[in-house]
């Protein structure tokens, strides 16, 4: 049996979790922050991947090894559901700084260009 499912499926099934873990070592554009954002879920992530510690700087580790405070976040999130709410919030409401037209106009001004 493939392990493979479709995307809405895919989604589907993220939504249903209490949290995401996302301890990426590589400098990256944050897709897994920005998806948690707007499903309203917390996320704890590495200060390496770009939105992190804008969207959710109280879920945001250092760097990936940072496994014990990683832990402790999410037992945290999990375990004081209002404090996790009001960080998701809050994260859902910055997500306009990451629209088409705002993200493609701090490509162009850091290219240079605009």
């Amino acid at each position: 049996a493939s392990l493979e499912v479709d995307l809405p499926e895919f989604w589907r099934e993220a939504a249903r979790a209490s949290l995401w873990i996302n301890l990426d070592d590589r400098y990256t554009w944050a897709r897994n922050v920005l998806d948690a954002a707007a499903l309203e879920m917390p996320i704890v992530s590495t200060a390496s991947t770009s939105q992190s510690e804008e969207l959710f700087p109280e879920l945001t580790v250092p760097h990936p090894f940072n496994i014990g405070q990683a832990l402790a976040l999410a037992h945290r999130c999990l375990e004081d559901r209002e404090w996790s709410r009001e960080i998701v919030i809050r994260a859902k409401a910055k997500l306009e700084n990451y629209t088409s037209e705002r993200t493609v106009a701090r490509l162009m001004e850091g290219l240079g260009i605009a």
